[in-house]
């Protein structure tokens, strides 16, 4: 008798049978397949430029416009302005300002109306402002025809006399607080011999740099300039 059962080896071959792979499936194993591109390691310098290169160049600018046109650190050079400034001081500047605020007995950074030193930053006190008449006899400074108490002056009584006149609209008069040993004003109204001489009494408004705010070196008379009355 025949059998109908066929045999075990080819039943298990239909039921291995490999069914169809659907496009899920073959999207999956298609990148699978597909080599891995290697990303490009990171270049940490371009990295810390694009970061830092904005900032720098910002606080470059900035610090341009405020030397240019705010604020400026000048060194004191010589001791006509003994004892409130020394040589070698390091002095801070306003150079923003308004001539209106500019009062006597401010410490006043300019060029000088000195032959060939023209460009060279001065350092002095104003004295006289617009209108004011100012002239040194008998030892004192005169203001207005009222003797002046200048404690700041170095030397108490003043080897000199001058009439430095009225001082014009839009000038000044600037002194030394060495009053005896400093090249200002009064090196044209005695006529003086030197290289320092001023071939005018007045400082013009436009060659007015700024005023001194305060001393940041050296650090043990760090502190605000301040007027004589403040």
């Amino acid at each position: 008798m025949e059998s109908n059962q066929e045999p075990k080896d080819q039943q298990n071959e239909q039921q291995t049978e490999l069914q169809p792979l659907n496009d899920e499936e073959i999207a999956a194993l298609q990148s699978e397949q597909q080599p891995t591109e290697e990303k490009p390691k990171t270049n940490w310098l371009w990295n810390f430029a694009k970061e830092w290169v904005p900032s720098i160049l910002i606080a470059l600018a900035l610090w341009f416009l405020l030397s240019s046109y705010v604020i400026q650190s000048v060194r004191i050079p010589t001791g006509s302005m003994r004892e409130t400034i020394v040589e070698e001081d390091r002095v801070m500047i306003l150079k923003f300002l308004h001539f209106d605020t500019l009062e006597r007995g401010d410490i006043i950074v300019f060029y000088p109306p000195v032959k060939g030193k023209e460009d060279v930053p001065y350092i002095k006190r104003l004295i006289g402002v617009p209108g004011d008449k100012v002239v040194v006899k008998d030892g004192a400074l005169y203001l207005n025809g009222k003797k002046q108490d200048e404690p700041y002056v170095r030397d108490s009584y003043i080897n000199y006399s001058a009439d430095f006149g009225t001082v014009p609209e839009g000038k000044y008069l600037m002194l030394g607080d060495n009053r005896n040993q400093s090249a200002d004003a009064s090196t044209y109204a005695t006529q003086s011999s030197g290289s320092n001489n001023w071939y005018t009494y007045y400082v013009d408004e436009d060659q007015v740099i700024g005023k001194a705010l305060f001393r940041f070196y050296p650090l043990d008379r760090f502190g605000a300039i301040k007027r004589l009355d403040k």
